[in-house]
């Protein structure tokens, strides 16, 4: 499909799982186009086009980079969307902007970061730098898959203290029960990742992890994670995330 939709058709035409499979690959193909025009704007010229040519390529450059800012903003942004929508299962809500709001502006900013350090960087290393970004894009399905929770879990796919550091393309598949505040949640692993150490015991242990009546009650090594990290996770998406000192049971 994306080899024969621009970029709008492809936003407005694929479905949210299928410009998630994609992402990556979209994300690669703009910077490959940035990188081809910058090689050839800055091409030495001959004869009358050497005069102009300084002049030239900084307009055409300005030009070049706008462009790729574009793509890259409105690929995250709609990435992160359509990560946030998978994890609810429903379309999003006002109450939901927030949250999706303080995690897109976070990577819009490393997004400018990866702009600017493009100069410095081969091919290669401008499209291993770019696959990066489906990582975040799977940690803000497991965030906003869990952020109606009555609780905040012990861990996320995606926190820093797994020993993937943040590499992790983990999900949670999150399971409402009868009654209140009931859940079944399982840690899943990605099919097509390696997976660390701590994420694979997750998998075995979140079997499924249990909430009844707001209470976690089946956990295995939660004490090894402390509370700050739901402080943290509470700033970054300007909620107030509330923690059961049941939790670091075992």
């Amino acid at each position: 499909m994306e080899g024969f939709l621009s970029l709008s058709e492809y936003i407005e035409k694929a479905s949210p799982a299928e410009r998630i499979a994609s992402f990556v690959s979209k994300m690669q193909g703009a910077v490959k186009d940035f990188l081809a025009a910058k090689a050839r704007i800055e091409r030495p010229r001959t004869g009358l086009a050497r005069i102009i040519q300084g002049a030239a390529q900084r307009v055409q450059m300005f030009a070049a980079r706008a462009k790729l800012r574009r793509d890259l903003r409105y690929l995250v942004a709609q990435a992160h969307t359509d990560a946030a929508t998978l994890g609810l299962d429903r379309p999003l809500d006002s109450l939901d902007m927030p949250a999706l709001r303080a995690i897109v502006n976070q990577e819009l900013a490393s997004v400018e970061k990866f702009i600017m350090a493009l100069d410095g960087l081969s091919e290669a290393e401008a499209m291993r730098r770019a696959s990066l970004y489906q990582y975040a894009v799977a940690q803000t399905r497991s965030v906003m898959a869990a952020i109606e929770l009555p609780l905040s879990l012990p861990i996320l796919p995606g926190d820093r203290r797994l020993a993937c550091k943040g590499f992790c393309r983990c999900s949670l598949t999150i399971t409402k029960l009868p009654g209140e505040a009931n859940y079944d949640i399982t840690w899943d692993l990605h099919p097509e990742a390696e997976h660390c150490p701590d994420c694979e015991r997750l998998s075995l242990e979140w079997t499924p992890l249990a909430i009844r009546n707001g209470v976690i009650r089946s956990v295995k090594a939660v004490s090894t994670h402390d509370r700050n990290a739901y402080e943290k996770l509470g700033r970054t998406l300007g909620a107030s995330l509330q923690l059961e000192e049941s939790l670091h049971g075992t």
